[in-house]
């Protein structure tokens, strides 16, 4: 959801707190950050038939029922929020997860043929350590999908925010400004190479940006 509060903020919650309380409604809604980071992502996939697949921030596992029914061999899931994890787990039961932060979580599997982040970066500070964990998940070769909120957004103090679908009460998740240099320069430094970068438009604004990169 977007919007720009001129009078009281709302409650700002980490990402788990804020993904737990949104996972009962987050895969019936539908709002131009997710549409638009969603279209993003599913033009930029690869053929998936016999692939391994990992979702950073999978919810309620949205792609990965889209990878499971595009034949992808084996397929992972990981998030923030244990709420949004048990219901990926029944939307997707073929497919393996994992809640926490994949920047010091243990997975223990091989490395995956594709990587799927969409619309969780800016809720991690330090994202070069997560870079360098995508590039030691992937094989070389292997495609990293990657979307956020734009950070044109963010310096114009646009929020992150949902509406509880039991107190409809405005909630806002906490959220960091990582530049698209910043993006760029993070990733070249953890050995991928950006092969597509589109910065899809709502209202003439750009508000989400979708890159794919691959492993070098």
């Amino acid at each position: 959801m977007l919007q720009w509060f001129k009078k009281k903020s709302p409650p700002v919650l980490s990402p788990q707190e804020g993904y737990d309380l949104w996972a009962p409604s987050y895969a019936q809604e539908s709002n131009p950050i997710k549409d638009l980071s969603n279209k993003f992502v599913q033009s930029a996939l690869p053929n998936l038939r016999g692939k391994s697949v990992l979702d950073v921030g999978c919810g309620t596992g949205h792609f990965c029922v889209h990878a499971t029914d595009h034949h992808a061999s084996q397929v992972i899931g990981v998030d923030f929020s244990q709420v949004m994890i048990d219901q990926a787990s029944k939307n997707c039961p073929s497919a393996r997860f994992y809640c926490g932060d994949i920047s010091t979580l243990t997975l223990g599997e091989k490395p995956v043929d594709v990587i799927i982040c969409a619309l969780v970066i800016g809720h991690i500070e330090n994202i070069s350590t997560t870079f360098a964990r995508f590039s030691s998940l992937l094989k070389t070769g292997g495609h990293l999908i990657l979307t956020d909120f734009h950070p044109v957004l963010t310096q114009q103090n646009a929020k992150r925010t949902f509406k509880n679908s039991k107190t409809q009460e405005v909630i806002e998740i906490k959220h960091y400004l990582h530049s698209l240099e910043e993006i760029k320069h993070l990733l070249e430094s953890s050995c991928f190479r950006i092969e597509r970068l589109e910065e899809p438009q709502w209202n003439n604004l750009p508000v989400v940006y979708g890159l794919r990169a691959i492993k070098i």
